[in-house]
């Protein structure tokens, strides 16, 4: 039982990703992507799995690093929420003194840049021009 539920836990998180990348990818593609991910992040520590998640759909597909780095970016960003949503329950119903409500600003923040980002989008070429790294500014002007 716990094999099936597992792999229904594994069929979601592709479905998830093919979802992510507009079905540009199959759903083969991208169950092997996230297994690709689990198996290197069992082995190497810090998440290390999303980089080879990345490169392995960026090479499958051809697609521009920026555009996969930015889906893996939402795949996280919506973790962070169902985290936060679930926190937020068990806060109400058990009466629980978590450190929620600092997370919940930081996710509150994060969905404010976000819309300022997206209904102002030449907020970020000024931004651009402040960026002290040359290299992260190619790589910003170049995703665009």
């Amino acid at each position: 039982m716990l094999l099936i539920i597992s792999f229904l836990g594994h069929i979601l998180l592709a479905e998830r990703l093919q979802f992510l990348f507009n079905r540009k990818i199959s759903f083969v593609e991208s169950f092997n992507a996230s297994m690709i991910c689990l198996a290197i992040n069992n082995v190497l520590p810090a998440k290390i799995g999303e980089v080879g998640k990345v490169i392995f759909i960026c090479k499958l597909k051809s697609f521009k690093l920026a555009y996969s780095l930015s889906n893996i970016f939402w795949e996280r960003f919506s973790d962070l929420n169902i985290l936060l949503l679930l926190s937020l329950l068990i806060v109400f119903f058990y009466k629980i003194d978590l450190l929620v409500f600092p997370i919940l600003f930081f996710v509150i923040l994060i969905w404010t840049l976000l819309s300022i980002l997206y209904y102002w989008p030449y907020v970020v070429i000024k931004l651009m021009q402040y960026c002290p790294v040359v290299s992260l500014r190619v790589f910003m002007v170049n995703s665009n």
